[in-house]
């Protein structure tokens, strides 16, 4: 699990999570990483899967968790493909595919952004997160992993419980973050510098 959210770090660097909630360095980490832990606990809430004897649920208990925390992870991690211009300092063009920044930089948001494309464009990034042994043993569990697949093509209304809780866990965030006025204004300031240059 460490290794996957230094994989993720590594990724999202520095980035405010939009610009409205989280707007803030780092905040795209945060958020994330916020949105996992509210996940995991509301996933305790849930005795899944759902219909199978509780000897079945309990060999199959880590695999769900997993899934779940992982798939809460990632949910943001299109916005660094569509919603989120990045150039270096001598003005080359960054696109997250190909792998973690190598020197000072600076992004803006776009303008006229399409809300729902970043979760579609999961599908571009998430394999520079989720390598392929993790994924071998999702995909052990069928049910998983078909919410799984639709989740990360950004097909939420097939995604079933893993996006339920994934969507509760954000929302969970977000009014976090709003109810904390206070450092949300004090962290926001600086996102304004950090647009103009990060290094």
């Amino acid at each position: 699990m460490a290794r996957l959210i230094e994989r993720y770090a590594e990724l999202v660097k520095k980035f405010p999570a939009s610009e409205s909630h989280h707007a803030y360095l780092e905040g795209m980490l945060e958020h994330e990483l916020e949105i996992m832990a509210y996940a995991l606990k509301f996933r305790r809430s849930y005795l899944l899967p759902i219909g199978v004897s509780s000897e079945e649920r309990s060999a199959s208990e880590d695999i769900w968790t997993v899934g779940i925390a992982y798939a809460a992870l990632i949910h943001d991690i299109g916005k660094l493909a569509v919603d989120i211009h990045v150039e270096y300092q001598d003005g080359l063009i960054w696109h997250p595919w190909h792998g973690p920044l190598k020197a000072a930089y600076r992004f803006k948001y776009r303008k006229n952004r399409e809300y729902r494309l970043h979760s579609a464009s999961t599908g571009l990034l998430y394999r520079q997160i989720i390598d392929s042994k993790l994924l071998d043993w999702l995909s052990n569990c069928a049910e998983l992993w078909s919410l799984f697949i639709y989740f990360v093509t950004g097909q939420m209304e097939l995604s079933g419980v893993v996006g339920k809780l994934v969507t509760k866990a954000d929302q969970a965030s977000v009014s976090q973050m709003i109810n904390d006025r206070s450092i949300n204004k004090t962290k926001h300031n600086t996102t304004r510098f950090a647009q103009e240059k990060v290094s």
